[in-house]
């Protein structure tokens, strides 16, 4: 759950989904709540483009889709930080506080790295303790888009962990909820099989595999107020948006995430 007066880190690697997820979570809150999006590397108008697909659940809306998602009144409760460039932690701040003046209860800033804290600590530590305060001060939920560390070892896709979080410890220790996207390139593949009409090249193990596990996979490292250590199973669906069932309906504008 995204509580109020909270902080959440959403970390990855790169190209696994994150922003996908968290605008797929806005266009689920803003049915029934404002919500703000500080989005610092995309165009305001790349992230309205994405908000529509998800909308209409098509990587091509079409002109009826697309006045159908002007015409509902959930898009009004979307705020969007245009600046698709790299920013102050000052900038950042004030971003965020003039969304909570516009009534937003939810803000995503995507990602910290372009928020001016890449390499050193303690503006790593002042950042998110300054979060910290906006969060607590104003009741609103902050969620914030980060990126995990190289690992090493054999696997070429090895699952994140808390400990692979960018940046020190503090950033992980000083939130309330750290959640790990993971993506599973395995079953990617073995799918473009299956889609291109091979299925029958896939042996049991892999077809057992494409069957059985999920396309990414939401693990909820750390929950304050929460259980914790349990994992959300994701597959692709339409749009681009992520449903809970490989064979289940796209979700739709209107099912909403509690806060």
């Amino acid at each position: 759950a995204f509580g109020e007066g909270q902080v959440t880190v959403l970390a990855s690697d790169g190209g696994v989904g994150k922003t996908t997820l968290t605008s797929q979570i806005a266009l689920s809150l803003c049915s029934g709540m404002a919500v703000g999006i500080v989005s610092v590397e995309e165009h305001s108008l790349d992230t309205v483009a994405r908000l529509q697909q998800q909308f209409s659940n098509t990587p091509a809306p079409t002109g009826e889709q697309t006045q159908d998602f002007w015409g509902n009144s959930a898009h009004n409760n979307i705020v969007i930080y245009d600046c698709p460039s790299a920013i102050t932690p000052a900038d950042a701040y004030g971003a965020i506080w003039a969304m909570v003046d516009m009534g937003c209860e939810m803000v995503i800033v995507d990602n910290m790295q372009s928020c001016g804290c890449k390499t050193d600590s303690d503006q790593e530590r002042d950042f998110i303790n300054e979060l910290n305060a906006i969060a607590q001060a104003t009741r609103k939920h902050i969620l914030l888009v980060h990126h995990v560390r190289k690992a090493g070892g054999d696997s070429d896709n090895p699952r994140p962990t808390r400990d692979r979080v960018k940046g020190n410890g503090a950033i992980t220790q000083l939130v309330c909820n750290v959640l790990l996207l993971w993506r599973n390139h395995e079953r990617t593949g073995y799918q473009r099989i299956e889609e291109s009409g091979h299925l029958s090249a896939l042996n049991s193990d892999q077809r057992k595999v494409l069957d059985e596990k999920p396309d990414l996979e939401l693990v909820i490292s750390k929950q304050r107020f929460g259980p914790d250590h349990w994992t959300l199973p994701l597959w692709d669906g339409n749009g681009p948006t992520f449903k809970d069932e490989r064979y289940g309906q796209d979700l739709k504008l209107g099912r909403v995430l509690k806060i």
